[in-house]
């Protein structure tokens, strides 16, 4: 009977006071830090540029591919077992590569290797033979001056093409998938001035893959496909400033890809535009600090939200900023690493350790240091703790009411709201944790 008191007592408490809980946020606010700063660094190649990952041997861990630029290498690191690596394995490519992906190009089951090369004006599709033996087997030319590259199967085939952003040429060139490890060309698309970084996402909902594209003064391009593969530019949105770094995300949880730019390099703000359909509306801004390079998006807090970490290398200012989503696209600032040891030009994140949890890993470009830092996730956390203090007691339970009932914010990770492991939280979840506070009845299960 007292249980039962209580639980009543918690739901009329939330019903009459869950404003208590309203999230809003006009400038980056503070939250809990999750991450390690600077775990550990690895000098690599000269000048590396972007990186990918994937299982390339097969051994259930990730390992990451590297574009190194002035060394004309792209580098393979084998995981051994999460946070050691074999020795690198150097792959030769062309003139000056800077993009980089990791796509299974020929069928065969194992992820391969594409590679823009700037200097050279072409790709290269460099072949894992199964084993993480990597040899190039095809060039294709682009554009002038290759960058970054996206995938997607813009033409509904079921294959994987490959788009590339010519910076100097200003341009989009376009390389189907043919289905036998080799690919075909289509006409440059132009795109004007200044591109900067492009990614693929079906931004109007209609079910095939089109390109977003940040191109300085101009704004935010749009490429729409109309399922075959051909595309027609849409009308540029204007960002104050230019539009530099872009992320597309799906940050407020409505199943649309949101997009995510920043702007400015000093004094750089931090965009984030709500997608309707293809219609995109500003609906936050945060100032981030110079130079934003690349943005990332990745789950850090396991509360199954995306969230967003950032390199910045603008006025000598070499740091990584990382902010955490509280569910709705709102954002606070997690932690920040000011005075890295060299040029910041990338944010990425994986699993590297192998610990069911997104770390994060920096790509540093410089005379002095030029190499990888790794920064560890280091959620701790307690089932039944749900508000995240860590202790279990009657405040998580009225957390775990007010989110099931009143759209409070989301237990961090979520799996810490599910003391029952039914898999899932339900109002039996906020009556198990009453229970074993006032009841005696079991703990938690184990993590």
């Amino acid at each position: 009977m007292r249980i039962l008191s209580v639980f009543l007592w918690l739901l009329l408490s939330i019903m009459t006071t869950s404003a208590l809980f309203a999230v809003g946020h006009s400038s980056v606010e503070t939250c809990d830090t999750l991450l390690h700063e600077g775990d550990f660094s690895m000098p690599l190649g000269t000048r590396l540029r972007q990186i990918s990952f994937s299982d390339f041997d097969k051994n259930g861990l990730i390992d990451i591919g590297i574009a190194s630029e002035f060394s004309n290498q792209v580098i393979v690191l084998l995981n051994l077992d999460g946070l050691t690596f074999a020795a690198p394995r150097f792959i030769g490519v062309q003139d000056h590569p800077m993009g980089i992906a990791a796509v299974d190009v020929d069928n065969d089951g194992d992820d391969d290797l594409v590679a823009t090369n700037t200097n050279s004006n072409s790709i290269n599709i460099v072949r894992n033979d199964g084993m993480a033996n990597f040899a190039v087997v095809q060039t294709y030319g682009t554009g002038n001056f290759p960058g970054t590259l996206t995938l997607g199967d813009f033409d509904r085939d079921s294959l994987v093409d490959i788009a590339v952003l010519n910076g100097f040429g200003q341009s989009v060139s376009i390389f189907k998938n043919l289905g036998d490890a080799t690919f075909q060309g289509r006409p440059e698309i132009p795109i004007g001035f200044r591109p900067w970084s492009i990614q693929a996402a079906d931004i109007d909902m209609d079910l095939d893959t089109d390109l977003i594209i940040t191109c300085g003064d101009l704004g935010i391009q749009q490429l729409l496909n109309d399922g075959s593969g051909s595309f027609t530019l849409g009308t540029p949105i204007n960002v104050p400033q230019g539009a530099g770094g872009l992320a597309i995300a799906d940050i407020d949880g409505d199943s649309d890809p949101d997009v995510l730019v920043s702007s400015g390099l000093d004094g750089g703000t931090l965009l984030t535009y709500a997608n309707d359909l293809g219609q995109l509306t500003e609906i936050d801004n945060y100032p981030i600090g110079d130079g934003v390079g690349c943005i990332c998006a990745t789950d850090l807090d396991e509360d199954n939200d995306l969230d967003l970490v950032m390199s910045h290398d603008g006025s000598g200012t070499y740091q990584a900023t990382v902010l955490i989503n509280d569910g709705t696209g709102s954002f606070c600032l997690n932690f920040e690493i000011p005075n890295l040891i060299e040029r910041t030009v990338g944010a990425y994140s994986a699993d590297i350790d192998n610990d069911s949890d997104n770390d994060v890993i920096m790509v540093h470009w410089g005379w002095d240091f030029s190499g990888l830092t790794f920064l560890v996730n280091s959620l701790d956390w307690i089932r039944g703790d749900a508000d995240g203090d860590g202790s279990i007691a009657i405040s998580d339970a009225v957390y775990l009411v007010n989110y099931i009932f009143a759209g409070g914010p989301v237990p961090a990770p979520i799996t810490s709201g599910d003391p029952d492991c039914s898999g899932a939280i339900s109002i039996s979840d906020g009556i198990y944790l009453i229970n074993y506070i006032f009841g005696g009845g079991p703990a938690p299960c184990e993590p």
